[in-house]
């Protein structure tokens, strides 16, 4: 379209805005008693907008407000049987009390707080205990958290393994990163089985340098970073890595406690982000020494296994969830473009 004097439409928008441009601006007028029907019209269908949007918030209020129900039943379930009557009624209303893929969140963590107190599977009175497992690395708190499961037992991160900081080699030295070591930082803390990091470092930054050497099967923690303001991350390694200084390694005194630690960490991370300092500038720090000297709880190894098993299920159901709520909302964003551009059209 054509504004007097031969200038385009665009080519006016485009320049900056005023009362000249902007009266050179061709606009389409109808006659007068249209405009009083368009006027009419559109404010008839704002009010309709207007009420579908009360509804569909007093709706989402409601759905809510059930999700967090079903959850809290969930959550306080006192045996395993009671979790899996919880668990049936949420799975047979998922499409009510999910909309959003966000909401799966709050389920998943609910899941591992189950894991780790206990309640997802039945205790088995022939396993091994946890005091067996644990040995002189048992531990009783003077006011536990709660009550444990029979079998099970307290500890300390402290009385697990061996604990490893992290440093980093000096960036004035190239051959300390010509290596393919993985150096982990908390950028790389966003999978729970770590395998790669986005830097690596060479044996000679591991000799000759404040990093070390971890192995595969170590537990690692973020206990430095903004990221604590609100989440925990953990993460097992694969491979051997190094980590930097704002990294903690818990190398387990047995092999096959990994994955359970990794859970209790996971479902942990509550009573953990209670420890996080927060400094005037934002900065966030875990003290360590309040970590490893937490009570954390034990169950015997084969329970811990069952556990991991249950969880493993459980997690894939909601990776199942989230999923279909995601293609649903890209499906629902399509459309809405699509109308909006053939509106434009």
């Amino acid at each position: 379209m054509m504004a007097r004097g031969g200038e385009s439409k665009d080519a006016i928008m485009g320049s900056t805005l005023n009362g000249q441009s902007l009266a050179r601006i061709l606009v389409p007028l109808p006659p007068l008693a249209e405009q009083h029907r368009i006027v009419a019209r559109v404010d008839e269908l704002m009010s309709l907008l207007d009420r579908l949007e009360a509804a569909r918030a007093q709706r989402d209020e409601l759905r809510r407000a059930a999700r967090d129900a079903a959850l809290a039943a969930l959550r306080d379930a006192e045996d395993s049987e009671a979790v899996e009557a919880a668990w049936g009624r949420i799975a047979g209303h998922m499409d009510t009390l999910f909309a959003e893929p966000e909401d799966v969140a709050p389920l998943r963590q609910a899941v591992l707080q189950l894991a780790v107190r206990g309640r997802l599977v039945p205790q088995d009175p022939n396993d091994e205990t946890a005091r067996v497992l644990l040995g002189s690395r048992g531990y009783l708190p003077n006011n536990p958290p709660w009550r444990l499961p029979n079998g099970w037992a307290w500890t300390t991160l402290a009385m697990l393994g061996e604990v490893l900081g992290g440093g980093t080699p000096s960036k004035s030295n190239p051959a300390y990163w010509a290596g393919d070591i993985p150096w982990v930082s908390p950028k790389d803390m966003k999978v729970p089985w770590l395998s790669d990091s986005q830097d690596h470092v060479s044996a000679a930054a591991v000799r000759e340098s404040s990093t070390k050497l971890i192995p595969a099967g170590a537990v690692l923690m973020v206990v430095r970073g903004m990221i604590l303001a609100h989440s925990f991350p953990v993460a097992v390694t694969m491979v051997d890595v190094t980590v930097n200084q704002d990294m903690k390694a818990l190398i387990p005194y047995r092999s096959g406690l990994a994955p359970f630690l990794l859970l209790l960490m996971q479902g942990s991370r509550d009573r953990v982000l209670g420890l996080v300092e927060h400094s005037t500038h934002g900065t966030c720090k875990l003290p360590f020494a309040s970590l490893s000297t937490l009570p954390i709880p034990i169950p015997p190894l084969a329970e811990q296994h069952r556990i991991v098993a249950k969880v493993d299920a459980l997690m894939a159901l909601c990776d199942t969830l989230e999923a279909r709520l995601t293609a649903a909302r890209d499906a629902q964003a399509a459309f809405a473009a699509a109308a909006v551009h053939h509106l434009d059209v």
